[in-house]
């Protein structure tokens, strides 16, 4: 069933027109246009489980919990590939594992030491370990080489095949309050973190880094203020597109130009309703919607456009940013909520697609859990089908 957002969404302005494929990452993939069906579902035992990466016809997720483990899982089968549960250093997974050639390499407990892991996609057998990675740390991949934030407040670079050490830049030290996954493009990693040496009376300052990708030499930095504000803002994960770099923190939307990082517009600065009074909030969770950016507060889905920072428009109801299961295919958006036009039992349990270009509600999806509305976790998108974590089970909908 089909819900038309014209009269139930607040329309600011038009949606500009969809970026080229190149430029929306998802916009090559066949999105699900009808209400999908649980096709596989993959308990290994584990209660959570961490964000899943495709590698051909293989899926790889850990789980956060300290004794949970990386799996391979047969995309096509759900059937259990390998399984690598060190017992000499923590297994916990919270972060999505990436592959450079034939190795998958995850941070996993970050307590123990050199918990960095590299293992075969083919066998699950650990090939190396190294680095003490930060808290819930990403990886990005540069070439032959990942880059991860380490404990010590540094962005290293390793070599993926070996985990050599090829460089490091001290970033955050010990104050590592505002640090986002490095992104990578044309050579140049990206990410926020905190300044290890603010300016004088400035006791704390956040900053949007960019570094080169081959040795780590600074080409600029950015620390992002808003008018009236006195301290620094600490942007969440950043979306890199093209020449553009969009991020979200405090109660605004900023771009920055990935050149210079100087700022494309004015801060979109995020106001609504709660509880009756206007209240300013922030948008988390940003994703790459062609011509827009679209994040999520408690009350709202919120777009905005890319060329001018203006809110292209606005899908009222509750949500959970902390459980937000968004996620881009071609013009669909995936998200987990209660928006007004779909409401659901509940903020969190129900995923649900939205064609951001059409402005229509396509389907809305939950499932039994034995914890009452138990929430989605990450979202993979892949070609017409989606892979979402849910209670005790990793399920592909199709």
């Amino acid at each position: 069933m089909k819900w038309r957002l014209q009269s139930a969404i607040t329309v600011i302005s038009a949606l500009c027109q969809a970026a080229s494929a190149e430029a929306q990452p998802g916009a090559l993939l066949s999105p699900i246009l009808s209400a999908p069906s649980e096709v596989l579902t993959v308990d290994v035992g584990n209660r959570d489980w961490g964000p899943a990466a495709l590698f051909g016809t293989t899926l790889v997720a850990g789980g956060p919990s300290g004794k949970a483990g990386l799996f391979a899982v047969d995309a096509v089968s759900g059937k259990l590939k390998w399984t690598f549960r060190p017992t000499d250093f923590g297994p916990g997974v919270s972060t999505a594992p990436v592959l450079v050639k034939d190795l998958v390499i995850v941070p996993m407990g970050a307590t123990a030491v050199g918990a960095v892991a590299a293992v075969s996609l083919a066998t699950g057998k650990l090939v190396w370990r190294g680095l003490d990675p930060m808290l819930d740390a990403d990886v990005a991949v540069s070439g032959s080489q990942i880059l991860i934030m380490g404990k010590d407040g540094a962005l290293h670079a390793l070599d993926a095949a070996t985990g050599r050490e090829q460089w490091s830049v001290p970033l955050s030290g010990n104050n590592r309050g505002c640090v986002s996954r490095p992104l990578v493009g044309d050579g140049v990693v990206y990410l926020t973190a905190t300044v290890s040496t603010p300016a004088p009376g400035e006791p704390r300052a956040y900053a949007l880094f960019a570094l080169d990708a081959s040795n780590g030499q600074e080409r600029w930095r950015t620390i992002v203020r808003l008018e009236g504000q006195r301290g620094s803002v600490c942007l969440t994960q950043p979306v890199l597109d093209g020449n553009s770099i969009y991020a979200s923190g405090e109660h605004a939307v900023f771009a920055f130009e990935t050149r210079t990082g100087r700022s494309r517009w004015k801060p979109t600065e995020r106001k609504g309703m709660v509880n009756g009074k206007l209240r300013k909030f922030t948008l988390s969770t940003l994703v790459d919607a062609g011509s827009t950016v679209i994040g999520m507060s408690d009350t709202s889905l919120v777009a905005i456009e890319k060329s001018s920072g203006k809110v292209a428009w606005e899908l009222p109801g509750g949500y959970r940013p902390l459980h937000p299961s968004m996620a881009v295919a071609g013009s669909v958006l995936y998200f987990q909520g209660s928006p007004i036009i779909a409401p659901a039992k509940a903020e969190r349990g129900t995923l649900h697609a939205l064609d951001f270009e059409r402005r229509e509600m396509l389907w809305s999806f939950s499932r039994p859990t034995a914890e009452a509305n138990w929430a989605f976790g990450s979202v993979l998108a892949i070609d017409g089908a989606l892979w979402v974590d849910s209670y005790k089970a990793m399920v592909k909908l199709k």
